[in-house]
C-alpha cells in the first residue's frame, strides 16, 4: 500500500488542469513580448542630392530621398503532450493446485492533453524616407544625420488555439478559440544615425514614433471569459412588497486580452445587445437594460420563485469560439414571513444586492 501511494503521489492522483483563458493569455504575452524589426522589401531612390565643403573638400552633405516596402512577422507556433496512467499488475501462483490467476488494477485514471496553438503579428508598410547627413571623406567612413519616415501601414494581430482532453471516464472533449484584428493607418518615425567604417561601429537610437489608426476590423479588446468565477456570482434576492432590484454592474465585468498589446485586465462593458444577451429561466423574472433592474411579477398564488438570469457574451466579427462564454445568476423571492430585508440606497453610486436573513441571523457588511 505504501507503494502505490508514492505512485499516486507522483503521478498526481487528481491532475490540475491549466485555465484555457490563462494558458493562452501567457503563451501570446510571451509571443508580444519578443521584439521584432521592420525588414526592408523594397528600396527605391527617388532623389539624391550631395555637396562637398570647400575648399579642403573632405566634408560632404547629401540628402536622399527614398520609397520603401517594409514587412514586420513575428509568429509562434506551439503543440504540447502529455499522457498519464499508472497500473498494478499482481499474480498468484498456487502451486499444489498448479494454477495461476492475474488481476490489474487501474491507479490513476488513463488521461492525456494535447493542446496546439498558432499566434502572431503581421506587418507591412509603405511610404517616404528622407534622410540627411553629413559625412567625413565618405559616407562609408564615417557620417551623422537624420532620418524621418512616414506613409501608411496595416497590420493583423491574432490567434488560433486548439486544445483536446481525454479522460478514461469522461471521454474526449475539444475546445478551441481564434480572434483576428485588423489595422490600417498611418505612421512617422524619426531616427538619429551615426556609423563609422561601414557600419562597423553605428549608434541609430528611434528619437519619435507613433502611428495613427484610420480603420480597423474585428475588436481590439478580446474577450477571454467573465472576470469572475460562477460560483462568486452575485444571488439577486428580492421578499415580499420588494419586487425589483438593481443588478450590479460587476455582473458584466469580463476578462479581455489585448490583441495589440498582449496585456490582459478587466473591464466593465454595457449590458446592450451588442455584447450580451440576457434570458430568463423562470418568466416571472424581467430585466430592463435601460434602467438595470430586476423585477419580479409573482401570481395570486405564489409563495416562493427561484430562476437563473443566464447572461451570454455575444461573438464580436473575427472571433470564434466553441463553447459560449456565459455565466448563471440565481434569483429568489418569496412571500414568506421568515425574516427580513435590508435594501440599500446608493445615492447613485454602485448598487448592492439586497440582503435577506431571518430574524437574530448576523449581519454580514456587503
Amino acid at each position: 500500500k505504501k507503494l502505490v501511494d508514492e505512485v499516486k503521489e507522483g503521478l498526481g492522483s487528481e491532475e490540475e488542469e491549466d485555465d484555457p483563458a490563462n494558458d493562452l493569455i501567457k503563451k501570446y504575452k510571451a509571443m508580444m513580448d519578443t521584439e521584432s524589426d521592420w525588414v526592408n522589401i523594397v528600396e527605391e531612390q527617388i532623389y539624391e542630392y550631395s555637396y562637398r565643403i570647400p575648399p579642403i573638400m573632405i566634408i560632404e552633405i547629401k540628402i536622399e530621398l527614398k520609397f520603401v516596402i517594409q514587412a514586420n512577422m513575428n509568429i509562434s507556433i506551439g503543440a504540447e503532450f502529455w499522457y498519464k496512467t499508472a497500473k498494478r499488475y499482481s499474480y498468484n501462483v498456487e502451486i499444489f493446485a498448479g494454477n495461476v490467476t492475474s488481476d490489474t488494477l487501474d491507479l490513476v485514471e488513463e488521461q492525456y492533453e494535447f493542446t496546439f496553438y498558432v499566434m502572431g503579428t503581421l506587418g507591412l508598410r509603405a511610404g517616404i524616407q528622407i534622410e540627411a547627413k553629413i559625412s567625413l571623406f565618405h559616407e562609408k567612413f564615417a557620417s551623422v544625420g537624420f532620418a524621418a519616415e512616414s506613409g501608411a501601414y496595416i497590420k493583423m494581430y491574432g490567434y488560433f488555439y486548439y486544445q483536446l482532453t481525454y479522460k478514461a471516464s469522461q471521454g474526449k472533449e475539444s475546445k478551441y478559440s481564434g480572434a483576428l484584428y485588423f489595422e490600417l493607418g498611418i505612421y512617422l518615425e524619426i531616427t538619429f544615425e551615426a556609423q563609422a567604417f561601414a557600419g562597423t561601429f553605428s549608434y541609430n537610437p528611434t528619437l519619435y514614433e507613433n502611428e495613427w489608426p484610420l480603420w480597423y476590423a474585428g475588436m481590439r479588446e478580446n474577450i477571454q471569459d467573465f472576470a469572475y468565477d460562477e460560483s462568486e456570482a452575485p444571488v439577486l434576492t428580492m421578499k415580499k412588497s420588494i419586487q425589483t432590484t438593481y443588478v450590479p454592474e460587476s455582473v458584466f465585468e469580463m476578462l479581455y486580452l489585448d490583441l495589440k498589446t498582449g496585456d490582459s485586465d478587466t473591464k466593465i462593458y454595457d449590458d446592450s445587445e451588442e455584447y450580451f444577451t440576457i434570458e430568463m429561466t423562470n418568466d416571472m423574472f424581467s430585466y430592463d437594460r435601460n434602467t438595470n433592474r430586476l423585477t419580479v411579477t409573482p401570481g395570486v398564488k405564489d409563495v416562493q420563485l427561484e430562476g437563473q438570469m443566464v447572461v451570454s457574451w455575444v461573438n464580436q466579427p473575427l472571433v470564434w469560439t466553441s463553447k459560449p462564454i456565459s455565466t448563471r445568476i440565481d434569483l429568489y423571492w418569496d412571500n414568506l414571513n421568515d425574516g427580513y430585508a435590508i435594501v440599500f440606497h446608493s445615492n447613485g453610486g454602485s448598487s448592492i444586492p439586497i440582503v435577506i436573513k431571518r430574524y437574530g441571523a448576523i449581519i454580514v457588511p456587503p
